[in-house]
Formats: structure tokens, C-alpha cells, sequence
């Protein structure tokens, strides 16, 4: 395939104008002068790579830092000494590992997630926010074309040789492609971290990058769920379902499939979570929840996520 950082839907994120000479490995933008860089299958925006983790933390951050850092040390599900966490990441690592080789996992995830979703091969998708890209290689065994971004690379992402991907620093809200330029776009876990009016100008930006009649896919934290102070604490903010779909209708999206899964525990939930997935003899490791029977005896709005697909209008 032909990777978006050399084709014609890449933008500036800082003022949207369309980026020339992407045949070459680096440039600036001629609008607005921020520079980018080619690195294997990477476009990055800003000077440097560094550039996509802040530049200073205080004392009282440095301070918080080192004693989660030594709490995590004594912690037997998180130490890197505890035998519990060598067999988390060597089951961690396995499913991994599906993701990138396991065409019927990736089959069944599509047909859960995408149910109802011209999910094929050559379809064009974007997986914002995607972390290590988990997602990305999932879609990428069906033959779909997928552009996985996020603030800072992954140095697994030079496995997934079949996608792309772009490294954007926080602060812009433009998304970095023209109009039209996906069928689908992904947010798994992605917008706890935006305050409410970024949250309504990502919805815009979505709907300006999707197809006409393209979908849009999230799944997010349960505000109402159990164990919901755990995501909040560390995304800073949980959306409730009804406010993203009063923002969604607000930008003129319809709603296609609404859903709740998964289980986090009252109490403990991490380590009751981790207990039960690590642990399980009888199943290979998944980070989705979707067929859980603990997750099945609570009333849905008490489940760990919420699903929304949307369809532009």
C-alpha cells in the first residue's frame, strides 16, 4: 500500500494547509514553518521527537513520579521482579503478538466492534489515539488501510509493516488530513483526556476527515460503572454517555449501535482485573471484555465501557 505520509491526505496540524514535497524524508510546512520528518513508516510533526512529552516537570511532579515508582516496586502484580508480572507480560506479550498474525482473532474483533460496518479490505481508517496499535495490526490483517496516531511512537509500531502512522504533539485540535480521507475512525480510551469544548471540536474535526455516510467508533470508560474512579483518576475526566451523544448529535452524527461491557470490580478493580485475566487457564489473554459473564451479572450501566458507533450524516 501507499502510506498516508506519502500521499496526498496529509495536513498541517497547526494550520491545515496541505504539505509539499512528501516524497522527501523532512520539510516545513510552507504556510506556518512547522517542520516534519519521515522516519520508517512515522510522519512526525515538530522539531524533534522529544518534542511530543513536555518539556519541564516540577519537583512536585518528580516527587509523585518516584514514589509511584517505588510503591510499583513492592506492588507483586506490577514489580519487575514478581513472578506474577513475568507471566503477565509473557501472556501480554502472546496476545500481541495475535494481533499482528491472528487473521480469525482479528476476524472476531471486527465482527463484535464493527458489526453492521463495511469493515474491508482496502478501507481507509484511522486509529487516533492508538497507543502501542493493537488495533492498527487487528484491522491491518483484514487488508484494511490504517493510519494509527498518537503524541509519541511506539516502538512496535516498525512491526505493523502494512500501516502508517503519525506523530502529532498535544495542542492541535486540527486533525492532520483533508476532508473525506476516512471511511472509519477509532477512539478506544482517547477522550477522557479532552476537556469538554476540545471534545466538541475533535467531534467536528472527525466529521470533516470521514466520508460521507463513514463511521465513527468509540469506546470509553464508564463514568457510571464500577471501579470508575480508576480511569478518572488517570485520564483526569470521564464523559457520560449522554454528553458525547448530545455533542455527537450537536455535529450532525447518527447514532448506529450503542453498548456496555466489560467489568471492573468495586473494589480493587487493577488487581482483581489482572488476577482474573493473567490467571485464566482455560483462555489465551485479551485486553477486550466483551463476552465477560462477570460483566453479564451487573446491569449494564454498572459495566467497565461504553460503546458508541456513529455514522455521519
Amino acid at each position: 500500500m501507499i502510506h498516508s505520509t506519502r500521499n496526498s491526505i496529509d495536513r498541517c496540524p497547526r494550520c491545515s494547509q496541505g504539505l509539499l514535497n512528501m516524497n522527501a524524508l523532512d520539510g516545513t510546512c510552507a504556510s506556518c514553518g512547522l517542520q516534519w520528518r519521515i522516519v520508517g513508516n512515522t510522519l512526525f510533526f515538530g522539531n524533534d521527537e522529544k518534542d511530543t512529552y513536555p518539556p519541564f516537570r516540577n519537583v512536585g511532579w518528580w516527587a509523585n513520579k518516584i514514589t509511584k515508582a517505588v510503591l510499583a516496586r513492592l506492588d507483586p502484580l506490577h514489580s519487575p521482579w514478581s513472578p506474577v508480572s513475568w507471566i503477565a507480560k509473557i501472556r501480554a506479550e502472546r496476545y500481541y503478538r495475535r494481533c499482528l498474525m491472528d487473521r480469525e482473532y482479528a476476524r472476531r474483533f471486527a465482527a463484535h466492534y464493527f458489526s453492521g460496518v463495511d469493515i474491508r479490505a482496502g478501507a481507509k481508517v484511522l486509529d487516533h489515539g492508538c497507543g502501542r496499535g493493537r488495533i492498527t495490526a487487528i484491522l491491518s490483517q483484514l487488508g484494511c488501510e490504517v493510519v494509527g496516531q498518537d503524541v509519541r511512537r511506539h516502538q512496535w509500531w516498525g512491526q505493523i509493516d502494512a500501516a502508517s502512522f503519525v506523530v502529532c504533539p498535544p495542542g492541535f485540535e486540527t486533525l492532520s488530513y483533508a476532508d473525506g480521507s476516512f471511511d472509519v475512525l477509532i477512539n478506544v480510551m482517547v477522550i477522557g483526556h479532552m476537556p469538554p469544548k476540545a471534545l466538541e471540536a475533535h467531534f467536528r474535526e472527525v466529521n470533516r476527515v470521514l466520508t460521507k455516510g463513514g463511521y465513527y467508533f468509540l469506546l470509553e470508560a464508564n463514568s457510571r460503572g464500577y471501579g470508575s474512579h480508576v480511569p478518572r483518576k488517570r485520564y483526569g475526566r470521564l464523559h457520560d454517555l449522554e454528553s458525547v451523544q448530545r455533542i455527537a448529535a450537536e455535529t450532525n452524527f447518527d447514532v448506529n449501535r450503542i453498548g456496555y461491557e466489560g467489568f471492573y470490580a468495586p473494589i480493587f478493580p487493577i488487581h482483581i482485573n489482572t488476577i482474573r485475566k493473567t490467571f485464566n487457564p482455560f483462555t489465551p489473554l485479551r485486553i477486550e471484555d466483551y463476552d465477560s459473564m462477570l460483566a453479564r451479572l451487573l446491569p449494564p450501566e454498572k459495566r467497565a465501557v461504553w460503546l458508541l458507533l456513529l455514522r455521519k450524516s
